[in-house]
């Protein structure tokens, strides 16, 4: 087997680099330990975003992977253009490339590709569930879920697909709010996650109003996310430098000074003062949308 090909390496090795002679008999304990190293190896569900349009799918794998610090989500982005059978044949490579004996979840947003999960079992035999629709927040919940957990694909499914149901039902097509503070429970040291999410939507809504620009569920997350943690760095003294950052100001000068008002009501309410340099990376983030 294939351990005992490499407990053969091991023993030669160690013979080799501690200059001691290790039996030949120790290779029986050296092979069961590579293999309970093996068979307690954590296996985890895979996870697959599936969305039509330009780097949709992408984005929200990179952002979700950005935001657990991983590179687990994987994302398909399909063309309008590209046939059904196109994405279908991509959807099952990659579904085979990344399961490990524990299915793979797929998160889609409409029309035939809600229907692949179905197909890439009969064609693979790989246990495969779909939800839809998708959404950023969904799929951040659903890889924070794999993984931090030894979470099953179908208590995951039932998980999810409860929850989307009953959002549904109450007439919210996400509850965003709802995830994002859970997550934020996890990852905030002190702040209330209900009252700064709160909080920071209106300096979101402000600023776009004021800046004229078009918001999404990928611009409002990093929003959060970001000027939560921003808050506890500026509350532990630890504000960030920025370089440069008097050109910043004139060059972004009308959308700088919206951040800059907008943001006092936070200022205000955690008693804190955000100096220009955190304010650049916050208007970066609407600069780059």
């Amino acid at each position: 087997p294939e351990e005992y090909d490499s407990a053969i390496k091991m023993r030669r090795i160690l013979n080799q680099k501690l200059d001691f002679y290790i039996p030949e008999g120790e290779l029986n304990f050296f092979t069961l330990f590579l293999h309970l190293a093996n068979k307690n190896e954590e296996k985890k569900v895979g996870i697959i975003a599936l969305s039509h349009g330009e780097n949709i799918a992408t984005s929200m794998c990179k952002l979700v992977n950005s935001f657990l610090n991983t590179d687990y989500a994987i994302g398909i982005d399909v063309p309008l253009e590209e046939s059904v059978e196109a994405v279908l044949d991509q959807t099952i490579d990659l579904v085979q490339k990344i399961d490990k004996g524990r299915g793979v979840l797929i998160l889609s947003d409409m029309g035939s590709l809600s229907q692949f999960a179905g197909l890439v079992k009969d064609r693979t035999g790989i246990d495969t569930r779909n939800i839809s629709p998708i959404s950023t927040p969904l799929l951040l919940e659903a890889t924070s879920k794999i993984i931090n957990t030894n979470i099953d694909l179908e208590t995951l499914y039932n998980s999810l697909d409860s929850e989307l149901s009953n959002s549904m039902n109450s007439g919210e097509a996400v509850p965003m709010d709802y995830r994002l503070i859970e997550y934020l429970q996890q990852v905030l040291l002190f702040l209330d996650p209900k009252k700064t999410v709160n909080l920071l939507d209106k300096v979101f809504s402000q600023i776009l109003l004021g800046a004229d620009i078009i918001g999404d569920n990928g611009l409002w997350i990093k929003f959060i996310f970001h000027c939560s943690s921003m808050i506890e760095r500026i509350m532990m003294g630890d504000a960030l430098p920025y370089n440069a950052i008097e050109t910043l100001k004139q060059t972004h000068n009308k959308l700088f000074t919206i951040i800059k008002k907008e943001f006092y009501t936070i200022e205000e309410s955690f008693f804190i003062t955000l100096p220009d340099t955190e304010l650049a990376y916050v208007l970066e983030i609407f600069d780059t949308h």
